[in-house]
This record gives structure tokens, C-alpha cells and sequence, in this order.
């Protein structure tokens, strides 16, 4: 059962026309120069998107195997609220700095996957990082493969790791956020192929319907 309201991220936004469908949720996510995704986006595009979702939505650039040089511009020339860092979180970031870092963990890796970091929650659980991203595995597309991510697992680090506050992805859709939301508890969802008509191409139709099945989740378990 939700303890506080439910965040809702809808990620991997191509156009600033996304936003018109989303209210009722409360971040956005762009991906930013990781071309194997067809949501990638390049700076000058994730720019508009993050600037004309500003006054609205806490906003998140999704960067791969980030430097410090690429999170420093995601804050400061794309605008970003958030960076949400699939691979390893690079060293020597401020305290500031990582409180505005979200780590995204591939549930379900298999033990022979690089990075250990990007796979155990312990290794970051004391850190100031507002959120830790679930996601599948998905070692080619390292997120929005539309693949569903390990829920008995998730639920464990959710339920092991109280203190820290969990952003759930990995497959989502509108017909099974519910569900999720039932059996893992986490306390944010983010997605982003579950809400296509097309990879890459959202749909306002499904966009909503996520939204409304959340919401309606967290008025039921309130």
C-alpha cells in the first residue's frame, strides 16, 4: 500500500506535442545521443522537450555510461532536473551533484554483466540519490525494450531497502501497472514502449490510460 502519493514518469519523449497528454503524471524523461534507442534524441532536441516541460513536470535526461562532463551539461545546458544514469554513476561528483543523479538498475543482470554497480542496490542505498531506477535487463537497448523486469526480485530490494525510494520500470504497460503496483510497492512507476503505437511514437490514448490506472490504483490503497 502507497504511503505517499505515487510518481508517475513517462519517459523517452521525441516531441514537445507528448506533453499535452500527460496530465497527471509528474516527470518527464528524454533520452539523450544513445542512437541503438529509437527514442534518442539529440542535445539540441532534449533542450525544447525539458524547456517546454519546465514549469510542469520534474524533468530527466537518460544518459548512457555518462562522464561528470555529461551530467554537468545535462543540468546545465539541457535544463534537466534530474539525470537518470544507466551504467556506472561516475566518481567524483559533488554531494550536491548526486542528489540529482537517479542510478537505473538492471534487475534480473546476470552475474557475468558488467558493472556490478548497475545491478545491487546495496552499493548505493546510502547514498544521497533522490531515487534508484528498476529496469529489465536489457544489455543492447539498456532500457526501453518494452521487456518486463523481474518482479520477485524487485519486490525484495523494495522491501529490503525501505529507506530508499524506488522508481519502477522495466515493461510496464497500462494493462499491467496495476498489478505492479500491487505486488512490488514501489514508489514511483516510469514508462515509456508500454505507452506506443510505434517504437519511439507515443500515444495519447495509452499515455492517459496509464495515468488514470495509477491514480485510480492509489485512491483505492490509500
Amino acid at each position: 500500500m502507497a504511503s505517499r502519493p505515487l510518481r508517475i514518469k513517462i519517459c523517452g519523449l521525441t516531441d514537445t506535442q507528448v506533453l499535452r497528454w500527460m496530465e497527471g503524471a509528474d516527470m518527464v524523461g528524454v533520452v539523450v545521443d544513445f542512437p541503438p534507442s529509437p527514442r534518442s534524441v539529440d542535445r539540441a532536441r532534449a533542450r525544447r522537450i525539458l524547456a517546454r516541460a519546465d514549469s510542469k513536470f520534474e524533468t530527466v535526461a537518460v544518459l548512457v555510461d555518462p562522464t561528470i562532463e555529461d551530467l554537468r551539461c545535462a543540468w546545465e545546458e539541457l535544463g534537466a532536473h534530474l539525470v537518470q544514469v544507466h551504467g556506472e554513476v561516475p566518481s567524483g561528483l559533488t554531494l550536491s551533484e548526486r542528489s540529482r543523479v537517479v542510478p537505473s538498475l538492471a534487475v534480473g543482470a546476470p552475474p557475468d554483466a558488467p558493472g556490478r554497480k548497475a545491478r545491487d542496490p546495496s552499493l548505493y542505498s546510502h547514498d544521497p540519490f533522490p531515487w534508484i531506477h528498476l529496469d529489465a535487463y536489457a544489455p543492447q537497448l539498456r532500457g526501453g525494450s518494452g521487456q518486463r523486469s523481474d518482479w520477485n526480485l524487485a519486490r525484495r530490494w523494495v522491501e529490503d531497502y525501505r529507506a530508499v525510494s524506488f522508481l519502477l520500470g522495466g515493461g510496464l504497460t497500462p494493462e499491467n501497472v496495476r498489478t505492479a503496483l500491487e505486488a512490488i510497492g514501489p514508489d514511483g512507476v516510469d514508462v515509456s514502449s508500454g505507452v506506443e503505437d510505434r517504437p519511439g511514437r507515443k500515444s495519447g490514448p495509452r499515455i492517459r490510460r496509464f495515468i488514470e490506472e495509477v491514480r485510480r490504483w492509489e485512491e483505492q490503497n490509500a
